[in-house]
Parts: structure tokens; C-alpha cells; sequence
């Protein structure tokens, strides 16, 4: 049987990005989790449930290439704020992917 992804949603304001799983209301009770040296990030069951930072560079992506957790494919959702309709040109879409593949889009969207 087919397992269904989990859910994310993609946000960003004039100042910092986060990826959050749909549904998390606190992400402060779970574990803090420090393997690479970008992103507040949080786990639950030894899977994401919460990154956040104020930018991305390809050396942090290619470090995190380097960790399974960040492999798992996952269904995310863009959160079109008005600062996001104001700056990206082409419209934001949903898409599957890995964690890899949504910190490459917020570098590629929202990192100025």
C-alpha cells in the first residue's frame, strides 16, 4: 500500500523562511536538532517537522545533501503573502519533492 507524503507548507516574509508541516502548532515542543551549521530546525520520530532561517547558500544545500532526513519526499505548499505575489514573477506552484528540492526553491524564489 502506498504511504501517503506529508504536508508542508513553504513561508516567507520580507525576513526569514520556514517549512512547516501542516498541522504542526508548536514546533517548540519538539526535539531541537543541530547537524549542519544553517537553520533552526525541529524532529519528530526522526523526520523534519519544522525548518526556519533568514537564507540559504548552495554550500548549505550541498552539506545537507549529505543527511538522509533531508532526502524524504514530501508534498509542499507554497504560502502566496502579498510580499510573495509583490516579488516572484511566475506564480509560486505546489510541487512533490525532497527537502533538498524545497530549499533549492526558497534559494531560487525568495532568497534576494
Amino acid at each position: 500500500m502506498k504511504q501517503d507524503l506529508r504536508k508542508f507548507i513553504i513561508w516567507f516574509d520580507d525576513i526569514e523562511w520556514e517549512i512547516r508541516e501542516v498541522g504542526l502548532d508548536d514546533y517548540k515542543k519538539f526535539t531541537s536538532y543541530h547537524i549542519i551549521l544553517f537553520a533552526n530546525f525541529r524532529i519528530r520520530n526522526n523526520k523534519i517537522v519544522y525548518l526556519q532561517d533568514i537564507n540559504i547558500t548552495d554550500y548549505d544545500i550541498k552539506k545537507a545533501s549529505k543527511f538522509n532526513i533531508f532526502k524524504e519526499k514530501c508534498k509542499f505548499y507554497i504560502n502566496n503573502s502579498d510580499y510573495l505575489e509583490n516579488s516572484i514573477q511566475n506564480k509560486s506552484k505546489n510541487f512533490e519533492g525532497s527537502f533538498i528540492d524545497a530549499l533549492k526553491y526558497i534559494k531560487k524564489y525568495f532568497i534576494l
